[in-house]
């Protein structure tokens, strides 16, 4: 049962661009430890041109033949690069066919020309794959509306660093997660299509997307975009009121996350978790699909940037935090962010390596 009293916080932009704001409070009750581990950012500049433009081309590119979609399928880099659908599991044995997927780092095409670096952190490292052919307007909106989410989830990982150091004091190396995002080379943006569903069972909150948490360091998601099967490029309204993203905190409320349209959505993943030591806490989300017969008409789309650490930087927690106090996910002491993330993301795919 979602719970309907929690709300999620909201700072403007403008107060973001202000480095002395003192946003301390509205920090903590959104990505502390009663939080939801999730914060919304009103009035974004630019973001209602670009999301309409690109949260389209989602549903027109999960239409394109099987054939122009393998051009953009790699297997190598545990399908974390270009096109993927059916093969991750994010339930154990089960196969996820609700979404298809597009990656792509939307800053940077080749973050490294280190043959040796693509090769072996290949989820990290390897170039985008564009479908320069079939799709060739694809690339320059997805990259637009990329870069404008890292440069807002700057503003948000400097005042979440002032908050961890105001809680933890010298022990936190200040402005850890600021740099994390400013020097990344790895930024991950995912292109989410999420298929109409045919099924007629009750819906549950993760009928779409299954309950998880994010492992990178920052999620900054989108309003999501629906549209009919008829007209895969004009903007409907979602038809079921209880379909869309719920976020779960550790107090046992389950809560519907609605994302105005000029809003972005901040999460706290599973790395800031580690690297504040859990002064910020990640906390589980899931998307429910629309109710039956509406479900299968309707589409969705959205787009995620997952900001993350460069492959090798140390996931320790602060001096004095037990490692016991930051366990989640995959973690354990002494791995670096590659090792921790070939590790989540392995769980989720079959691969042959």
């Amino acid at each position: 049962m979602a719970d309907s009293n929690v709300k999620p916080v909201v700072i403007s932009y403008s107060e973001l661009c202000n480095p002395d704001a003192d946003l301390k409070a509205k920090i903590e009750e959104g990505f502390g430890y009663a939080g939801l581990g999730l914060i919304l950012v009103s009035g974004v500049p630019n973001l209602l041109e670009l999301r309409k433009q690109l949260l389209p081309m989602g549903s027109v590119l999960a239409g394109k033949s099987a054939e122009a979609l393998a051009k953009i399928e790699l297997a190598e880099t545990a399908y974390s690069v270009g096109w993927s659908h059916g093969k991750e599991k994010l339930r154990e044995g089960v196969f996820d066919v609700n979404k298809g997927s597009f990656y792509a780092n939307p800053q940077y095409d080749e973050p490294s020309t280190d043959l040796e670096l693509q090769k072996k952190y290949y989820q990290d490292y390897h170039p985008n794959v564009w479908p320069k052919e079939d799709m060739p307007e694809l690339e320059a909106a997805f990259k637009a509306l990329g870069q404008l989410m890292v440069s807002v989830g700057e503003l948000v990982a400097h005042h979440a660093d002032v908050y961890v150091s105001s809680k933890l004091g010298d022990a936190y190396q200040a402005g850890t997660l600021e740099k994390v995002v400013k020097t990344s080379r790895t930024a991950k943006g995912r292109l989410l299509h999420y298929f109409p569903v045919l099924s007629d069972e009750p819906r549950t909150h993760d009928s779409w997307c299954t309950w998880h948490n994010d492992h990178s360091s920052l999620t900054a998601l989108c309003s999501a975009f629906f549209t009919s099967l008829a007209d895969p490029t004009t903007e409907v309204a979602c038809p079921d009121p209880a379909s869309g993203l719920y976020a779960r905190t550790r107090t046992g409320a389950t809560v519907k996350i609605a994302i105005p349209k000029d809003h972005l959505a901040f999460q706290i993943g599973e790395t800031s978790q580690i690297l504040t030591g859990a002064v910020l806490r990640a906390t589980p989300h899931a998307v429910q699909a629309p109710k039956y017969p509406e479900s299968t008409t309707v589409q969705r789309d959205t787009l995620a940037v997952f900001m993350q650490p460069n492959h090798d930087l140390p996931l320790n927690p602060p001096a004095g935090i037990a490692p016991e106090a930051v366990a989640v996910g995959a973690w354990r002491p002494g791995l670096t962010y590659s090792e921790f993330s070939k590790g989540t993301v392995e769980g989720y795919y079959e691969l042959n390596n």
